[in-house]
């Protein structure tokens, strides 16, 4: 425990306080509520935030994309009611807090089904209500016109969906200049379809109104994270609700900022809480930072030949059988068994980089359990008070000694194929973590081509990219400080693995 660390924590102290009182200023009030949807829809799991500004009289449902929940659209929601909204955030089954299985066609059952019964029980009133959703979730609230006569829809990046018999209402496009090519056709076909850009007031008395909004400079997620688009968007809706859409507040704050910092600040905690933890179980290595007498370098050429060996050898095995389809989580199944199997040839080819590594002190290996742990419940509380629903839930948790056990395996291949991080300097650390993340890239690239050659139903997996990079590197920086204050490859896997585990539990719908 340096200068150093104690300097970085005390930063990361800072962060966190600026990030809550950001967070806590923003958050408005909010209801958490379970509505009993149908049998196929049992327990909806929604959060109410009411407006914080003049109420524009109307409400906003709110249906997120694949593989995200509630929450994610939760700073999007802030400034739909600083806007002067009612706004509903709901899961698709199998998302965030709805055990109910997924499936394309149920998600839209249910959102149907929530909405009646929203009006059912006087929440809303389709005339005073505005649909919104961002991609599965905007392909959804596009089907909805046939169901649901809304006073307005905005379509943000909208998944490729069978366009609804009649075209709905008063609808908005949001199209991001960076987009995946179906998205881009749906959007195309939408904007054939629906015609010029109709956006009088007359247009929207007739519920006629159209208008497709480019944003150049955004990709297919973070377009919902802009607040210029989130000002057209409210603007929209209040416009649709027949209300001037010029009493739509000239800012719109979110919690976003405030989540990010404490996200940072939470990181900048990490490296002094790592030593606190290795000292306090008596796992930190003679001299502070160990180094293992003998340890191989990695050979980099050779390790990313056995890479791409491996993992196009796993894509063959798994055309024919995926062993942890049991699982049953929405493309999680698939890359777990993926870097399962391919963990099996990685070890034999690599196993001299793990001579002597495998038998670790248990002091080292409890420490990391701890770690892992502590890491996945302060920085999964921190995300689910603003930034997405990290907490996973009790079915989701069943899940995670299975993928923790698959995982594992790999996780050790990786410390084979990297070695020890004993080379100092800056330069040297860039090169260790270029190396790991040409592996992970390597494991994307095959399952991209598995997703396109062999239809794998791996989706998810390559639309998560960015989502999975970002991970992967605060993954691996978390693994080297394990490794360099404990000098054991099995501890630093154990970690690895849970933080992995971890990922896919919370992240991906359960089918």
């Amino acid at each position: 425990m340096n200068w150093r660390e104690w300097l970085f924590a005390l930063l990361g102290v800072v962060l966190l306080g600026v990030g809550a009182r950001q967070v806590a200023l923003v958050q408005g009030p909010m209801q958490e509520i379970s509505v009993h949807a149908g049998p196929a829809c049992p327990a909806v799991p929604v959060r109410i935030l009411q407006p914080t500004a003049p109420s524009l009289g109307g409400a906003a449902v709110v249906f997120h994309g694949l593989g995200a929940n509630r929450l994610v659209m939760l700073p999007f929601g802030q400034r739909m009611a600083a806007a002067g909204l009612r706004v509903y955030l709901t899961d698709f089954p199998g998302h965030g807090n709805d055990t109910t299985p997924f499936s394309f066609a149920r998600a839209e059952e249910c959102a149907a089904r929530a909405l009646e019964a929203f009006e059912r029980q006087g929440e809303i009133s389709a005339q005073r209500t505005v649909l919104m959703g961002h991609s599965m979730g905007g392909g959804v609230a596009l089907r909805l016109a046939d169901r649901f006569p809304s006073a307005g829809t905005i379509a943000m990046a909208p998944a490729p969906e069978v366009f609804p018999r009649r075209m709905p209402s008063n609808l908005l496009l949001v199209t991001p200049g960076f987009d995946f090519p179906a998205i881009k056709s749906m959007a195309e076909k939408i904007v054939a379809a629906a015609g010029a850009r109709r956006d009088a007031a007359e247009d929207f008395r007739q519920r006629r109104a159209f208008r497709q909004l480019g944003v150049a400079e955004r990709s297919h997620t973070t377009v919902i994270f802009d607040p210029d688009v989130s000002k057209v968007v409210a603007q929209w809706a209040a416009s649709s609700l027949g209300t001037d859409p010029r009493t739509v507040p000239a800012q719109l704050p979110s919690g976003l900022l405030g989540g990010v910092l404490g996200v940072v600040g939470l990181f900048c905690v990490f490296p002094l809480a790592t030593s606190g933890i290795t000292r306090a179980f008596g796992a930190q290595a003679s001299g502070g930072r160990g180094k293992p007498a003998t340890v191989d370098g990695p050979r980099y050429l050779a390790v990313i030949v056995y890479w791409v060996f491996a993992a196009l050898l796993s894509v063959g095995a798994l055309a024919y059988y995926v062993p942890l389809k049991f699982v049953r989580m929405y493309s999680a199944d698939y890359l777990a068994s993926l870097m399962l199997l391919s963990s099996l040839p990685l070890l034999l080819l690599l196993h001299s980089g793990l001579k002597g590594q495998l038998v670790a002190r248990p002091a080292a290996l409890v420490a990391a359990a701890v770690l892992g742990t502590a890491t996945v419940l302060v920085i999964g509380g921190w995300l689910n008070w603003e930034l997405t629903d990290a907490w996973p839930t009790v079915g989701r948790w069943t899940r995670f000694p299975i993928l923790f056990a698959a995982l594992l395996p790999y996780c050790l291949a990786e410390e084979a194929a990297l070695g020890t991080p004993t080379l100092p300097g800056f330069g040297a650390k860039i090169a260790r973590l270029a190396t790991y993340l040409a592996l992970r890239l390597i494991l994307w690239l095959v399952t991209f081509f598995a997703v396109w050659a062999v239809f794998s139903g791996a989706l998810l997996a390559v639309v998560f990219l960015v989502y999975m990079s970002l991970f992967s590197v605060f993954q691996r920086l978390g693994t080297d400080a394990v490794r360099n204050r404990t000098a054991s490859a099995a501890a630093a896997a154990l970690f690895n693995a849970i933080l992995a585990a971890w990922f896919l539990v919370a992240a991906f719908p359960l089918t």
